[in-house]
């Protein structure tokens, strides 16, 4: 078999790490000029998924948090950690700028402000008045559909978040989770110190994201302030689910755009760093139709997270945070620490089933109580 070539759309994390491990000659098209911008993410993710993105940029890995917080407005419901890191937060765009420059090292053509029009399943694209053919075009467009040639239903919310300069030092390597109605119905908010007194303070929800980012940053004053407001950035998250297929003809699709998403987080880094790998060393063997298999297994794990998160938008933020708060009632709080991992949170649900006896009379006195 010759060399393959291989068409990349989007040169975010996904597109960037498949283009820098996959064998063949690819071609990245990008629509902005610069790589990670404009920025969106959180970035927070387990351990083991910094250490896997600390492979190809070793510099993107930031702030370690040893524990996190869940709240119901301004009151702490629970806290989870203690036992080593829980979660590590990504440094973006440090990630995209790392990997684009060691995908130029290697000698990937990357065509910024290159603004595809149109996919094929037959391996084209249609960018800037020509169309470009590869054996594979992979589809990493983020949260993006409107170039594709098979779209899919994803659940989407608004994200926004501001960072802000804390007058009070906040605890060092705890992040918080916030959940209230008028901070976000369907999700929740979160305040993640960024070292000395910054503060990452953000929230995704279905509408008013300014509205609601103002109640949670007023709950983020009175426990850290006054704040002084530096700037906000925010974009679209995913919650999911994976497509069904994630090969079409000669397209894979990757990351965000295969709706290979933590569902509860949002977080796309995770999925992206098995399954980016994954794809570039199939696909370099001209074996990419062997690549939904291969995922089946991650698949299966974000379609359980899908079903928790599901239940808890039904449960509302009163009756996701009386839940958590069962657990530090029922006195599972120092198990749960010792067990949680950050990206699996569909492990939680499988180790506390045993126990629902032990958490209903909390929860009942939760919602009863918050």
């Amino acid at each position: 078999m010759g060399t393959r070539k291989f068409i990349v759309v989007g040169a975010g994390p996904a597109g960037l790490i498949f283009s820098i491990l996959a064998q063949g000659d690819v071609v990245v098209l990008e629509d902005h000029a610069r790589p990670g911008w404009p920025p969106h993410c959180t970035g927070l993710v387990s351990l083991a998924t910094a250490r896997r993105l600390a492979r190809l940029a070793p510099q993107a890995p930031g702030e370690e948090y040893e524990a996190v917080s869940f709240y119901y407005g301004g009151r702490e419901i629970l806290r989870l950690g203690g036992y080593g890191v829980l979660a590590v937060r990504i440094r973006r765009p440090l990630l995209e700028e790392e990997l684009w420059t060691k995908a130029l090292e290697k000698g990937v053509e990357i065509r910024s402000q290159a603004r595809v029009r149109n996919i094929l399943r037959n391996g084209c694209v249609e960018v800037a008045g020509e169309n470009l053919c590869g054996d594979l075009v992979v589809a990493s467009t983020g949260a993006s559909q409107d170039v594709l040639p098979s779209k899919h239903r994803l659940w989407r919310l608004k994200g926004l978040q501001a960072v802000a300069e804390a007058a009070r030092r906040p605890e060092e390597g705890v992040f918080s989770v916030v959940y209230h109605e008028a901070v976000s119905p369907e999700m929740f908010g979160w305040i993640v110190p960024l070292g000395e007194r910054r503060l990452l303070v953000g929230l995704a929800a279905a509408s008013r994201a300014y509205e609601r980012l103002t109640v949670l940053l007023r709950m983020a004053d009175r426990a850290y302030g006054p704040l002084r407001l530096k700037h906000y950035y925010g974009g679209t998250v995913l919650r999911g689910p994976p497509r069904p297929r994630q090969v079409e003809g000669r397209i894979l699709y990757l990351g965000d755009s295969a709706g290979m998403v933590k569902p509860y987080t949002g977080g796309g880094l995770y999925p992206i760093s098995l399954t980016a790998p994954m794809a570039a060393a199939l696909a370099s063997e001209g074996r990419e139709g062997s690549y939904d298999a291969a995922v089946s297994p991650l698949k299966r794990q974000l379609l359980a997270q899908y079903r928790l998160t599901r239940l808890a938008c039904m449960l509302g933020p009163r009756g996701a945070a009386a839940a958590l708060r069962s657990i530090r009632l029922a006195g599972l709080e120092d198990e749960v620490s010792r067990k949680v991992d950050y990206d699996s949170h569909e492990e939680l649900l499988r180790m506390l089933l045993p126990s629902a006896h032990r958490l209903a009379p909390g929860i009942a006195a939760g919602l009863l109580g918050l």
